[in-house]
């Protein structure tokens, strides 16, 4: 089978291979591809042998009409290769900013300070992209610079667990630990939720609907008994991902949820049979919405079984009011 132009194009770029990426072009033109669609090509092309830091690629594709020196130069700047990010901005590259964010996601700081150093500014973006993925010497350098947005850093941390970077943000003065608790328990960090706990966090239905979400079955039956009293919404959550969510959903049934119709759409459009089944045997009735839902989530075996469901639902009513006619 032959490959497309992207495929053998991007796969040079990603690893130099500067005769492939020259293959692919002149097999393309030989194709007659359309240009506007090469161009598209070689800008990506550009993107991924910048992110690899395979210069002698990038400056291909250069020469072939690619000029999205941006991207080049923030995908450059998440791999590391300060020559590349150096080079693009020669080019013209100019938006700073959105690659200082991507330097400081990957704790790349002498990239980041030099980008700083050109102009870039977003200090409080680039703080919370770093806390994501727990760069802690790129945290101080972003609030050294002036960062100041620590709740958006310390949710962003607690989204990915990571508790020193949370940690350094709550020193630095930040406060919403409701939001942060919420995030932890979605990612199932049952210490940082604790913690969050101890800093003043009180909203346990947020975080209980967030630990059904992530599909923790441990944390969801902690904030129960911690007070969280939200048991609909957290059914519907558990509802939507494939992660223990029949024994949440079972969970909640137990504690008094009722909002069966919510979790079946959200289960159908999940895929989640088990769920699906459970919702109908407790009588949700939007059967032909989620029918629907699966068909429209590409889960066609799903919606053909509730469709079917629905069609001896309404022959068994059918039945029913002729008997009571008579």
């Amino acid at each position: 089978m032959e490959r497309s132009l992207d495929e053998d194009l991007i796969d040079g770029a990603q690893t130099g291979d500067l005769a492939r990426m020259r293959a692919a072009d002149e097999a393309s033109k030989k194709r007659r591809d359309d240009v506007v669609r090469r161009e598209m090509y070689y800008n990506a092309a550009m993107a991924s042998a910048s992110f690899r830091g395979h210069a002698d690629a990038v400056r291909l594709c250069r020469e072939w009409g690619a000029r999205s020196y941006d991207w080049a130069m923030a995908r450059a700047a998440a791999g590391g290769h300060e020559a590349v990010v150096a080079l693009c901005r020669e080019w013209g590259a100019a938006d700073f900013n959105r690659a200082l964010v991507a330097a400081a996601r990957e704790g790349h700081e002498a990239i980041a300070r030099r980008l700083v150093n050109w102009g870039a500014t977003d200090f409080d973006r680039a703080l919370a992209a770093a806390a994501e993925n727990g760069h802690l010497a790129m945290m101080r350098a972003c609030h050294e610079w002036g960062a100041r947005d620590n709740d958006r850093a310390l949710i962003a941390a607690a989204t990915r667990a990571q508790r020193a970077a949370v940690e350094l943000c709550h020193e630095w003065g930040a406060r919403d630990n409701d939001s942060a608790m919420a995030a932890a328990a979605r990612a199932g960090d049952a210490e940082l939720v604790e913690r969050c706990r101890e800093r003043g966090a009180t909203d346990v239905d947020s975080a209980l609907v967030a630990a059904a979400e992530g599909g923790h079955v441990e944390l969801v039956q902690r904030c129960r008994e911690c007070g969280a009293t939200d048991v609909n919404a957290a059914m519907v959550a558990a509802a939507s991902t494939r992660q223990n969510s029949l024994e949440i959903v079972r969970r909640c049934q137990a504690w008094g949820a009722t909002s069966f119709d919510e979790a079946l759409i959200e289960a159908a459009a999940a895929g989640n049979e088990e769920v699906v089944q459970l919702c109908i045997a407790a009588g949700a009735k939007l059967l032909e919405k989620a029918a629907d839902c699966a068909l429209m989530f590409e889960h066609p075996d799903l919606a053909r079984s509730i469709s079917e469901l629905t069609e001896k639902n309404a022959t068994v009513d059918a039945l029913l009011r002729s008997i009571d006619v008579s």
